[in-house]
């Protein structure tokens, strides 16, 4: 499965995009990867930068580490879901306005093969960027003490990653333009991490905390952010992620078959 997708043709096109851009040196690198080396190392440098009386006590620079690298940590995943919806809104929609669509339908490709290399070309560039991140958020979670929470934060990301791209490529299919989906797709996202934490609090006031379940809150990757370390909320987040992810794959698929039987 991985085999084929890395080498389908959509995705290959993309990667070589990726490669060229790449090759243009040190400053292309920084414009790719900057973001994420910022949002990690960014609170950290500050702290060190303006807490330069406690260098000679290692301790409490660990010691201070760990919140530091949540506060990272909740930066990230809603810059990963930024970046997974940003990368997927246009998959579909560019094709149409600049009429290529048709010619790509009319491929040997599949329209699951097709749907593959659409999705893993809007995300390839967040995913090699967290590839790059992910293993440096590690080793500074393991020497502050926080391990569970890093692979827990990471977890996040990925869950985040695929359920939002998802949502993109939703949008991006079902609209008549990018600046449609955008819309559309941002508008969502910002339910997703805003309202529902609002309307959970609404509804818990109207039937005054009995038996409420905040089944909203659970789909905003803000809450589940910054409650890493409550498992339930945190768990329950992963679950509605993974499963809301196949079941949009499941529409997806209907969406790219009858679009190639169209």
């Amino acid at each position: 499965m991985l085999s084929q997708l890395w080498d389908n043709p959509i995705f290959v096109r993309t990667r070589q995009v990726e490669e060229r851009t790449l090759g243009q040196g040190a400053r292309a690198y920084i414009q790719r990867y900057g973001a994420g080396l910022a949002i990690l190392f960014g609170p950290l440098a500050l702290y060190l930068l303006f807490s330069t009386d406690h260098w000679d006590d290692p301790a409490r620079l660990l010691e201070n580490l760990g919140g530091l690298l949540n506060f990272s940590a909740v930066l990230m995943v809603l810059y990963v879901t930024s970046r997974a919806l940003n990368g997927t809104f246009s998959a579909i929609t560019l094709e149409r306005e600049q009429k290529t669509y048709d010619t790509l339908v009319s491929t040997n490709l599949s329209a699951a093969e097709l749907l593959w290399g659409k999705a893993a070309s809007g995300l390839w560039p967040v995913v090699r960027e967290l590839g790059l991140v992910a293993p440096l958020a590690l080793g500074l979670g393991a020497l502050a003490g926080y391990s569970v929470e890093a692979v827990a934060y990471l977890a996040l990301c990925l869950a985040c990653l695929g359920f939002f791209g998802s949502i993109g490529l939703v949008m991006s299919y079902s609209s008549s333009s990018t600046q449609h989906a955008t819309r559309r797709g941002t508008a969502l996202a910002g339910f997703f991490m805003l309202g529902g934490p609002m309307l959970d609090w609404f509804l818990y006031g109207l039937t005054r905390g009995e038996n409420f379940c905040p089944m909203a809150t659970y789909l905003s990757p803000l809450a589940a952010a910054i409650s890493v370390p409550n498992s339930e909320l945190w768990a329950g987040s992963l679950v509605l992620y993974v499963v809301g992810t196949a079941v949009l794959w499941r529409s997806l698929g209907k969406m790219a078959e009858s679009a190639r039987v169209r």
